[in-house]
């Protein structure tokens, strides 16, 4: 099985999500798949992407076709997605899953690795979730029976703090500021 990424770009688009992580010094990416979008084109630039960056850690988010057919180092699920048992009968690669507070964090010990946030301030979430800080972070850590990943307000610069309180690494959308 092969540990996740420790500086990971989220992208809906993945030529432009390459570019970025690149750019950022990012040794993963992980596809999120918001709504409709054409499966064969995505499946390209993603075959592409794997083909050009050999090393990168490529997860899919929710798209078992795509993360089979790739095939991707991992699938990531919400808290409240499918689950796992029954998702291990089909794909037998890493399993991730989004928490966000650390009874989630302990409860999730079917998961290979955890995205848990937002741990500050982050759009996305803004009136959705309150940010969980670092102590809510290492607290989650503490509690995880896998690697933890410190999503929300996140970017290659906080990979070291996350690291120091026991978080495996950093996944981002906007790179924490960062062009």
């Amino acid at each position: 099985m092969r540990a996740p990424a420790h500086c990971i770009q989220i992208t809906d688009d993945p030529a432009a999500g390459a570019v970025l992580a690149e750019r950022r010094g990012a040794d993963g990416l992980m596809f999120r798949c918001p709504g409709p979008m054409d499966a064969g084109k995505v499946l390209a630039a993603l075959s592409r992407i794997r083909a050009d960056h050999p090393q990168w850690w490529i997860c899919v988010n929710e798209r078992l076709d795509l993360a089979l057919a790739l095939p991707a180092d991992a699938l990531h699920v919400g808290f409240r997605g499918p689950r796992l048992p029954d998702l291990r009968r089909i794909w037998n690669r890493p399993v991730g899953m989004s928490v966000h507070d650390a009874d989630e964090a302990g409860q999730a010990q079917a998961a290979d690795y955890l995205l848990y946030g937002p741990v500050r301030d982050t759009p996305s979430k803004t009136g959705i979730l309150e940010p969980r800080g670092m102590d809510g972070l290492e607290e989650a850590c503490r509690g995880a029976r896998c690697p933890v990943l410190a999503v929300g307000g996140m970017g290659p610069a906080d990979l070291d703090t996350v690291r120091a309180r026991g978080a495996h690494g950093v996944a981002f959308i906007r790179g924490g500021g960062q062009p």
